[in-house]
Parts: structure tokens; C-alpha cells; sequence
């Protein structure tokens, strides 16, 4: 009966213990993600933690290309959410700018 009390208490100690990963990248640096790189044909930057990045996942390679897809997908979904909050501030002032709009225009998509 102490077992079925503790069980819950037991597997939420286990799960704080289990290793969780980090993304290999970020869309902004921070002292994880130091070092630089751009996807060329977007020119999206993004940072990476290890300068050994490109040996890990070579330019061509499947790994590269899928994390490349996440970061467009992610740079993407950022642009929305900024391009959301213009047009709810451009709804107050007609005058004001909006450049993530215009970037996610730029990517051909409808905000």
C-alpha cells in the first residue's frame, strides 16, 4: 500500500532526473548558442552552440537540411507573431511600419 502511495512521487523523481537535449540552434544568440550561421538562400541567421556544427552536420547533408527546414519554419512562425502585434498597433496608428509583415510577404506568406 506505501508502494501505490510513493508510485507518483517516485516517477515524477525520475522524470527531473531524465536527460532532456537542447536544439542544435537558436534564432538568437545567447551565451548557449554562440557562434553564427546563415542559410544563404534566405538569408536567415541563426546561432549554433560548437564551432564543430558544420562537421557534425555537413552542408548537404540530410541532418543539415532538416535542421535548416526547422529554422525556417521557426523564423517563420516568429515573423507571424511580430507581424500580428503590427498590425493590432497599426489598427491604433495607420503611420506606423511593419517590417515583419513585409519580411513574411517577402517569404510569400499571407499573415
Amino acid at each position: 500500500m506505501l508502494l501505490v502511495q510513493l508510485l507518483p512521487f517516485l516517477i515524477i523523481l525520475l522524470l527531473a532526473y531524465l536527460p532532456f537535449s537542447e536544439p542544435e540552434y537558436s534564432l538568437y544568440k545567447n551565451y548557449s548558442y554562440q557562434f553564427p550561421k546563415t542559410i544563404e538562400n534566405y538569408g536567415i541567421q541563426y546561432f549554433v552552440k560548437s564551432q564543430a556544427f558544420d562537421r557534425n552536420y555537413p552542408q548537404g547533408s540530410a541532418a543539415r537540411t532538416t535542421i535548416e527546414d526547422n529554422v525556417i519554419k521557426d523564423y517563420k512562425n516568429m515573423l507571424r507573431r511580430y507581424c500580428q502585434i503590427e498590425i493590432q498597433r497599426r489598427s491604433w496608428n495607420r503611420n506606423l511600419p511593419t517590417p515583419h509583415c513585409e519580411k513574411l510577404q517577402n517569404f510569400g506568406v499571407v499573415a
